[in-house]
């Protein structure tokens, strides 16, 4: 469900105010959030290397409202394969994962 609240966000609740681009590889966009803060939004082509000065990504996995925004702008219909969490896959149902002593493990092969 937080995924889909970023979704929305991104196309109710953000703003691109500008792009700076140093080659074809290499995109900075300015983003306006809500309350009007504003991130910075880096982008490396081609293998699609997106971070955001929110840091939402690095604290919960999650890609954020800045990040899909700045994808829609760009054309990328899909979420790139590095934001995809493997538990999230039809695969992780198929191993088992233990919890010991408050950490989480997988099963080996």
């Amino acid at each position: 469900m937080e995924l889909q609240t970023e979704i929305y966000a991104s196309v109710f609740s953000c703003s691109i105010e500008d792009i700076a681009k140093d080659s074809n590889d290499f995109h900075l966009y300015t983003v306006t959030g809500s309350k009007d803060i504003t991130y910075t939004v880096r982008v490396v082509l081609p293998d699609e290397d997106i971070k955001c000065s929110c840091n939402k990504f690095g604290k919960t996995d999650l890609p954020c409202r800045h990040m899909f925004l700045v994808m829609k702008s760009m054309g990328i219909d899909r979420l790139p394969d590095k934001f995809i969490n493997p538990r999230w896959t039809k695969e992780a149902m198929l191993k088992s994962v233990f919890e010991i002593e408050g950490s989480l493990y997988e099963e080996c092969a």
